[in-house]
């Protein structure tokens, strides 16, 4: 059975389903560091990020940095994911570092973008 889950977790890292990080057991945001999606002024915007791995339950999520005025971030629904919303109110580029730490005191955390289109 083990030698199944090496093959299994082999085969996800070839087909880059995983990283080797995650399939280690790692605790890391699901997305990458780098620009999220676009953002317009006045217009709703939402997007989720997840953390996964590692131990210690749900993570509380925090911001470094500031986002676009208008957007905030669930800081603790429960789970592993945190969601962008709100509304934009001025345009620009948006750099920030988003943290999830867990219960553990392990910490994911990575550098994003946001354009904010007029």
């Amino acid at each position: 059975m083990r030698f199944i889950g090496v093959l299994l977790a082999t085969a996800l890292l070839a087909f880059g389903v995983a990283s080797p990080a995650s399939a280690a057991g790692t605790f890391e945001l699901t997305q990458p560091s780098g620009a999220l999606p676009d953002a317009t002024v006045g217009q709703p915007y939402g997007w989720s990020i997840s953390a996964t791995g590692g131990t210690g339950g749900a993570p509380k999520w925090s911001v470094i940095g500031s986002l676009p005025p208008g957007l905030s971030i669930s800081k603790n629904i429960g789970s592993g994911t945190t969601k962008f919303t709100g509304t934009p109110t001025r345009s620009g580029t948006y750099t920030f570092t988003l943290q999830a730490k867990n219960k553990s005191g392990q910490i994911a955390q990575a550098r994003y973008s946001i354009i904010v289109l007029p």
